[in-house]
């Protein structure tokens, strides 16, 4: 039996940022559990997008985008910890 259990965060602060925290579970019979956390931060016309992938315990990877209204999907920082 597959488990897929999703949830969304939302905080709004004072100063106009907007972050939004999506997070999705998967886990298989094997308890062996996927996480995939979408975190999006909206301030001053630049949005983040971060995007963290948790395939195998103390195994994860993080990865940001900087996107501009204006221009293309550029990557801001790319971070893979052991």
């Amino acid at each position: 039996m597959i488990t897929i259990t999703t949830t969304t965060t939302t905080i709004i602060t004072t100063t106009t940022t907007i972050i939004t925290t999506t997070t999705t579970i998967i886990t298989t019979p094997s308890h062996f559990s996927q996480s995939i956390t979408f975190i999006t931060i909206s301030s001053h016309r630049k949005v983040y997008l971060c995007l963290n992938l948790l395939l195998k315990p103390f195994n994860g990877v993080l990865m940001c985008f900087l996107v501009l209204f204006h221009t293309k999907l550029s990557i801001l920082k790319h971070v893979q910890s052991v």
